[in-house]
């Protein structure tokens, strides 16, 4: 059985003109409440790769730390203001505070870790101890 929906053949000028700018929305969240910073975790056989975006940051505003086994990523950037005569229309890039925090797997040597950044993108190599190779174990009979 199939349900019925009603059909508009106007759906974007139902709201005309104030549904103009509804897609463009700001997202609202707390005032202090960082943004969740997306990555990407790569891993091979020597080390585990992490990237995330952060365009429009600088070096300085980035701070990578590893403490009791939880790598944590911070950036804040603020806001470009406009003049006294003009508002914004549409404001979709975010400014404010990003964070993310993963936890390190055992057996990576945090002490040569190494990082970079980079056209926008943050860069995290943590090499593996070589102790941490998978490793086959006999099984006794």
């Amino acid at each position: 059985m199939t349900s019925l929906t009603r059909w508009n053949p106007f759906p974007r000028t139902a709201g005309w003109p104030f549904d103009l700018w509804s897609d463009y929305a700001p997202v609202r969240r707390a005032s202090n409440a960082p943004f969740k910073l997306g990555v990407d975790v790569i891993q091979n056989a020597d080390y585990y790769t992490i990237e995330a975006s952060l365009p429009g940051f600088s070096a300085e505003d980035i701070d990578v730390t590893v403490d009791d086994g939880v790598l944590r990523i911070a950036a804040t950037n603020s806001s470009d203001e406009t003049s006294e005569n003009s508002r914004y229309l549409v404001r979709e890039r975010r400014y404010g505070k990003y964070f993310r925090a993963l936890r390190v797997p055992d057996g990576v040597d945090v002490d040569s870790a190494t990082t970079g950044y980079k056209d926008g993108v943050l860069k995290i190599e943590l090499p593996k101890n070589d102790g941490t190779q998978p490793k086959r174990l006999p099984i006794a009979a």
